[in-house]
C-alpha cells in the first residue's frame, strides 16, 4: 500500500517529524492482514447462512400455519351457516 495514501489528513503532519521508515513501522501492526481473520468471518458467513435457513424455514411454516387456519375457519363457517 501507497504510504501517502495511508498516512492522509492530519497524518501528513508526521512526515515533517518522521522518516518513511519510522512511519511504516507505526503503522505496521494495524495492516488488514493482522486486523483480520479469516476463519472468524467464515464462521460468522456460517452462522449467517444457518440463520437465514432457520428463518426461512420458520416463515414456511408460519405460512403453512396461516392457511391452515384459514381453510379451518372457511370449513367452520360453511357448516356454520348451513342453507
Amino acid at each position: 500500500m501507497k504510504l501517502n495514501l495511508i498516512v492522509s489528513g492530519r497524518g501528513n503532519a508526521l512526515r515533517k517529524h518522521l522518516s518513511d521508515a519510522e512511519i511504516e513501522e507505526m503503522i505496521a501492526p494495524y495492516i488488514k492482514e493482522r486486523l483480520w481473520d479469516n476463519d472468524q468471518a467464515t464462521q460468522n458467513l456460517q452462522q449467517v447462512q444457518q440463520y437465514q435457513t432457520k428463518t426461512a424455514n420458520f416463515s414456511k411454516s408460519l405460512s403453512k400455519v396461516a392457511k391452515n387456519i384459514q381453510d379451518d375457519d372457511t370449513k367452520a363457517s360453511k357448516e356454520l351457516f348451513k342453507t
